[in-house]
């Protein structure tokens, strides 16, 4: 003990020697630097009753009267200096106020935070976590010897806040590191104090920024100008962080004056006051001068104003890089007006111009909110030589609409491999489709066709500027009418990408257009419960949402070399099934640069689920971390249940850098849509079907109602069309499911496809299908194809009530027919099921332990019932080579409740006389020792359980195989460790003659004594005169002259070997042991191994053997878990299938 208050003397003196000369504190082993603050200093109280006025009238007094002085709490005081000052200045300050011992504890230097606008104190409070409960006698003595008392626990009991009691005069950093100088803490860090509300994101004045919620999304309710009749809110919460993150990049970044961005529409209103300040001269495309003043369409300031709009300037809106309202902050805007002065013409020319001007006038982003048109040349040359040769040849972003038809694939020139084509996503991330965030009359065009493709999705419906008073959408006189509240369309999604853009120049002007767009596309968020699974050059891609939706803050600090970015998790959501056995759940998952995510420790991907067992109601989440991985991809197990049962679940991964993804993005019990779903069940259909339904020509209507009058979850819809339609291009069809969720309850079917093509018959729209709408052609004839947005919505909801139709027929001339829609839930049949849990190789193993004969052991085994009904137990049987030496002592139990496991307790009986290699207990082969419980479990109707032990015979032989190789006869054995081995004699008999004679023909000597393999071999060299077939065995001879013989192996020098697998040897083993096989004649064979439940883990020889020849294959296993593993060859000769057992 002496010894342990030396050493914590010894550190006393070094530290106190300079009090806070520390800047730096460790989490999990990794030293955090802290940058010092010049403009701002703490002071710590001690506790006293001194009034409050008296004490601040003396710290005021000490720092100067000129200095602002702030309480921030009871004892913790901020000083706030005008300007920044020398570190001297600080210091002297801080030794004055440590002078005023009465009532200052200490005063200290205050840091940053990652973010600038953070401030940190080390105050007097800091939080130790012990390695081992029982040290904690020892943080008692630190605390007596430095003056510190616990204040509570924090997290568990090995957790605890610590507070320094009055006139210590060290701040958390030093007395943190103190602490864990010790080594008994796993963790010491200082407990900050963050003053002045300086934790929360930057959010600007502006009186509308509160709605803006694709800047911040906290799940404010805002407008959607919806139409209620067809079932759309006209104000919806979103899920709080569907947004591009924008106020917490603007810690780092707000704009940059250097930086301009093109705004190619209709034009701006130039003296609107929320965008005057942030205009440059623009340039009239259409008159072929510089100078925009007005703008005809409303369109060019709604989408100006979400890029740059003054922001904190106390009115209207925040536009994303409109400054902080102070000189330079902000990025410029230049209109380029495409549109005649009435904002109703423009030509391919006119705007081809304002691209070679933009390109001139050193324009670094071009925001386009429209499209459409056929191709054009002209267009794209102008756009690509912008793009890619813009300021100065270090080129410049261009920008489009994806389009407004809800349609794959995108329209032209959103898919220009110069262009970013930005798509449209709601407040609940979601793609906005027709049907979808709350305005159901239009969505956002996505996928791609031979020309391009969809890059990524940005918010829309959104607050921004609009033509002063009653010019523009708003139509409201005065100033109420200078602002927007439901701009929609990708109009409003292109801006907002575009802002990002700007923000991303901001950090440095200087970046290339490929650097630019590398940050933007590796900084999206992989939002929605759909899978990425195309990969492309920035990483994957799906076809709702290209590379995902944009996000501010990842994409501005990979700008800077710093990764927030989360990985990316690359799934598809397993269908529901009828299997009670575990079920196996795949994910690819990587970081944001390609590099692997940790496959080990507490940062390796886990999965999370919950089960609803028969409408009993939902569980809490469960977790495990994957059970393998190769390479990248990971493999979960959700555990057996029994069928009737509902599940959902989410997977989690961290990279390196500690960043965290979800799939589903936004996973969380809230949004039961967010959700990864399936049902366990015995799966059937129901359909109900609407007839003959003929809504008007160039208009829209709804459907009267589909009834489902039965409650059940939807495990899967689809929906069968035969429509009568010339130009089925005019029709846009939405189902309106029963749910009441009107974020989640309407799914476009089908959106303006077909050009041209008339009629739709039994074509069926489901998310299974392999190809959307548009890579085929009308008319759609019993094929499957993939709605305008997935389905995946509406599972888990319940499908009772009023199912209904919107179609909406855009142009006049031919009013469609539909003669019936088909909808097809698949539904759980309500019929429940037992489920014998088996979720991994322990569940189906009973060790016997140490057995070394005589002894009779009896062990008792559980079998649990993790099913909706009961296990019925119908018979118990032994089986396999020493079913004979286990037997049941109790009656086993003829059913099981759910929850509840039942008893078998097992006898094994191995007396002495018994000793035998061929009748010892060998964990050799599968069929050597099973009890095998015969059940209603519908996928385990055997449940079978592998009776095994601990310890060899006294000579435990491991392998024993003969080869030919020539005329002669290679013997090899291996044990695994020996007890008086004397040696052993091999014995020969001639033509495989079961009753003929054994002979001597050689002897090795054993190892005596051996906890350890040993390899032994002979080689023989029969007479074939008479014979040409033979019999080997060992005759292992103790020292005290008791012996036991092995099985026999047999060979044939007549003709190529038989196909033969071989015991693995050494086994058990660790991590390394040998298989080999023999197959007669030259053919393919595959061998593999298994894991206990099934699961393929590795392939080790896929090829051509050649006939007689012996294989020898090296299985290295030390990816993989202790327990029993299957190896299996297959060939056109036959299966063969052997057990051996990993023990690390």
């Amino acid at each position: 003990m002496r010894i342990f208050f030396r050493t914590f003397l010894f550190i006393s003196i070094l530290f106190v020697s300079n009090l806070f000369a520390q800047n730096y504190y460790f989490v999990e082993g990794k030293r955090i630097e802290l940058n010092e603050r010049r403009d701002k200093f703490a002071i710590i109280l001690n506790q006293t009753v001194l009034d409050e006025s008296v004490i601040e009238l003396q710290l005021r007094t000490t720092v100067g009267l000129s200095f602002e002085t702030k309480k921030m709490e009871t004892g913790i005081y901020i000083v706030n200096l005008p300007t920044q000052v020398e570190e001297s200045f600080i210091e002297d300050k801080i030794n004055a106020l440590n002078n005023l011992s009465e009532i200052v504890k200490f005063a200290t230097k205050v840091y940053y935070g990652e973010s600038k606008k953070v401030t940190q104190i080390p105050t007097d409070e800091f939080i130790v976590r012990l390695n081992d409960l029982g040290d904690k006698y020892k943080l008692d003595e630190l605390n007596s010897q430095y003056k510190c008392e616990i204040i509570r626990n924090i997290g568990d009991e090995k957790g605890f806040l610590i507070k320094s009691k009055n006139n210590v005069p060290m701040n958390a950093l030093t007395l943190s590191d103190i602490y864990f100088q010790t080594r008994i803490f796993d963790y010491c860090e200082p407990d900050f104090g963050y003053p002045e509300g300086c934790l929360f994101n930057y959010d600007p004045n502006d009186a509308n920024y509160p709605s803006q919620w694709p800047l911040k999304n906290t799940g404010q309710s805002t407008p959607t100008e919806g139409n209620t009749t067809a079932g759309d809110l006209t104000n919806s919460a979103g899920i709080p962080g569907a947004d591009m993150d924008i106020s917490k990049a603007w810690d780092y970044v707000k704009g940059n004056n250097n930086v301009i961005i093109g705004v190619f529409d209709t034009g701006v209103d130039s003296l609107h006051p929320d965008l005057s300040q942030n205009l440059i001269a623009g340039y009239d495309a259409h008159l072929n001068k510089y100078g925009v003043s007005n703008d005809p369409g409303s369109h060019g300031t709604c989408t100006a104003g979400i890029i740059g709009a003054r922001t904190n300037n106390s009115i209207g809106v925040a536009g994303i890089v409109g400054g902080d309202n102070t000189a330079n902050s902000n990025c410029k805007i230049m209109s380029f007006k495409i549109v005649n002065n009435l904002g109703n013409f423009t030509t391919s020319s006119n705007i081809a111009r304002a691209f070679d001007t933009a390109r001139v006038k050193g324009v670094y982003v071009s925001s386009n909110s429209w499209g459409g048109g056929s191709v054009s040349s002209t267009l794209n040359s102008a756009i690509n030589n912008f793009a890619n040769n813009g300021r100065g040849g270090l080129g410049s972003v261009v920008l489009f609409s994806s389009g407004n038809d809800g349609k794959n694939p995108p329209n032209y020139p959103s898919y220009l491999a110069s262009v970013v084509c930005v798509g449209a996503s709601t407040r609940h991330d979601q793609k906005k489709a027709a049907g979808s965030g709350n305005q159901w009359w239009w969505g956002g065009n996505y996928g791609e066709d031979v020309n391009g493709d969809i890059d990524l999705v940005a918010p829309t419906i959104c607050y921004t500027t609009d033509i002063r008073s009653t010019g523009g959408y708003n139509t409201t006189s005065g100033s109420g009418g200078d602002y927007y509240a439901t701009f929609n369309g990708t109009s409003a999604a292109c801006p907002n990408a575009a802002g990002v853009v700007a923000l991303i120049f901001s950090v440095n002007p200087s970046l290339t257009r490929s650097q630019v767009l590398d940050y933007l596309y590796r900084g999206c968020e992989k939002i929605d419960n759909v899978g990425y699974t195309t990969s492309k050059t920035y990483g994957s891609w799906n076809e709702y949402f290209g590379y995902g939706r944009v996000n501010a803050f990842n994409s501005v600090r990979l700008a800077v070399g710093v990764d927030v970015t989360p990985p990316t998790i690359v799934h598809t959501v397993v269908q529901s099934h009828s299997s009670t056995y575990p079920t196996t759940i795949t994910a690819t998952i990587f970081d944001q640069d390609g590099s692997s995510v940790p496959t080990s420790g507490n940062q390796r991907p886990k999965i999370f689920y919950r089960f609803n067992k028969n409408g009993a109601g939902w569980t809490s989440f469960d977790s495990a971390f994957a059970v393998s991985n190769t390479g990248n991809l990971f493999t979960f197990k959700i555990p057996c249940v029994g069928r009737q049962t509902e599940v959902q679940y989410y997977l989690k991964a961290q990279d390196n850098n500690g960043n965290t993804a979800k799939f589903p993005f936004h996973a969380s019990a809230s949004y039961p849509y967010t959700l990864c779903y399936f049902g366990v069940g015995n799966i059937t259909t129901e359909t109900r079907s609407l007839s003959n339904w003929s809504p008007p020509d160039n208009g829209a209507q709804i459907s009267s109602n589909v009834n489902f009058p039965n409650s059940f979850a939807v495990l899967e819809a689809s929906v069968k069309i035969n429509l009568s339609h010339t130009y089925v291009s005019d029709i846009m069809l939405i189902l309106w499911a029963s749910d009441t969720d009107a974020d989640r309850n309407r799914i476009c079917l089908f959106s303006y496809n077909g050009g041209s093509g008339d009629n739709i018959s039994n074509a069926t729209v489901t998310d299974i299908a392999s190809q959307f709408w548009s890579q085929s052609a009308p008319p759609y004839s019993n094929g499957f194809y993939k709605p305008e947005y997935l389905l995946e919505g509406l599972k888990g909801t319940n499908a009772q009530g009023n199912w209904k139709f919107i179609n909406d027929d855009a142009y006049l001339g031919d009013a469609p027919t539909y003669t019936s829609l088909d909808i097809i839930l698949k539904k759980m049949n309500g019929v429940t099921s037992s489920s014998a849990r088996l979720n991994s190789a322990g569940d189906s193993i009973l060790n016997f332990g140490n057995v070394i004969p005589p002894i009779i052991v009896e062990k008792d085994f559980y079998l649990k019932n993790v099913g909706n009904a009961n296990l019925t137990i119908s018979a118990v049987n032994f089986t396999g080579t020493y079913a004979s030496k286990f037997s049941l002592v109790n009656s086993a139990p003829t059913s099981i409740a759910p929850g509840d496991s039942g008893l078998f307790r097992v006898r094994l009986t191995h007396n002495a006389a018994n000793k035998s290699l061929d009748g010892g207990l060998e964990p050799e082969l599968f069929q050597n020792a099973l009890m095998e419980i015969s059940n209603n479990d519908p996928s385990k109707s055997i449940f079978r359980v592998s009776l095994e032990t601990d310890s060899p015979v006294p000579v435990e032989l491991s392998s024993f195989t003969a080869s030919v190789v020539g005329n002669s006869v290679n013997l090899n054995w291996q044990t695994q460790t020996e007890v008086n081995n004397y040696g052993f004699e091999i014995e020969r008999r001639a033509d495989n003659l079961k009753s003929g004679s054994w002979e001597k023909i050689g002897f090795i000597a054993g190892s005596g004594n051996s906890n350890s393999p040993k390899n032994y071999s002979f080689t023989d060299k029969p007479d074939q005169k008479l014979h040409k077939a033979f019999s080997y065995r060992l005759k292992q001879i103790d020292n005290d002259g008791k012996f036991e013989y092995s099985k026999t192996v047999e060979v044939d020098l007549s003709s190529p070997q038989d196909f033969t697998l071989y015991q693995n040897y050494p086994n058990p083993f660790n991590p390394v042991t040998n298989i080999s096989f023999r197959v007669k004649q030259t053919q393919k064979v595959i061998l593999e191994v298994f894991d206990m439940l099934g699961n393929k883990i590795e392939v080790l020889f896929n090829s051509t053997a050649e006939g007689g020849k012996l294989y020898n294959i090296e299985f290295n296993a030390e990816d993989y878990a202790t327990g029993t593993y299957f190896y299996k060859l297959n060939s056109n000769e036959g299966v063969s299938v052997r057990k051996m057992i990993l023990i690390k």
